[in-house]
């Protein structure tokens, strides 16, 4: 059954929704033999957090444009205009983070690392587990307060922004994850 927060649970239930992401990546992604460990969304909160600057600056306008019309230097018609515009303009950031989100997934194989963005064309980033050094957790302020991080590879021994988990639930323990499934790949196969 997938969660909430867009992890899967060990006990390797599954929803409808999490059979058919696992059917698509079986189909067009995994190769023979790997095995979806884990799949993950960023949490709901990435779309504010993805639109936060666009937001942030346009209440800026828009406080601008209220201190101005205060003023008198804006008509009342003018001021309300640009108010709308920014009002408009906050919906459609937020549509389109929106957007962003439902076009993300991370997943953990038993060979790989993927990250997966975009909806029409599909950007697929991924990372054998061999050449991952190390796996770090940052959590930027923003995210601290919404209980999210983010996930940074080193990558042949660089640390590197791809494929970068970003604004995901319970940071820690998906990193910890992912160090026992790299330690495995690692090991190689048991005999």
């Amino acid at each position: 059954m997938t969660r909430a927060d867009g992890a899967v649970p060990a006990d390797g239930r599954r929803t409808v929704a999490g059979a058919v992401t696992e059917v698509i990546l079986a189909e067009r992604i995994l190769r023979d033999g790997e095995v979806v460990i884990l799949a993950v969304k960023p949490s709901g909160w990435f779309v504010l957090l993805n639109s936060l600057p666009a937001l942030a600056f346009l209440a800026v306008v828009a406080a601008g444009t209220f201190f101005i019309h205060s003023l008198g230097y804006l008509s009342e018609t003018t001021g309300r205009i640009v108010l709308l515009g920014c009002s408009a303009a906050g919906g459609v950031q937020l549509l389109l983070a929106s957007f962003r989100w439902l076009g993300r997934l991370y997943v953990l194989t038993n060979r790989r690392v993927l990250r997966l963005r975009g909806m029409v064309r599909v950007d697929v980033y991924e990372c054998p587990l061999q050449r991952i050094s190390e796996v770090g957790v940052l959590c930027a302020p923003f995210e601290r307060v919404f209980a999210l991080g983010s996930l940074v590879f080193a990558i042949d021994g660089k640390e590197t922004a791809e494929p970068g988990w970003i604004n995901i639930a319970r940071p820690d323990d998906v990193a910890e994850q992912v160090r026992q499934t790299i330690r495995k790949a690692q090991e190689g196969p048991r005999i």
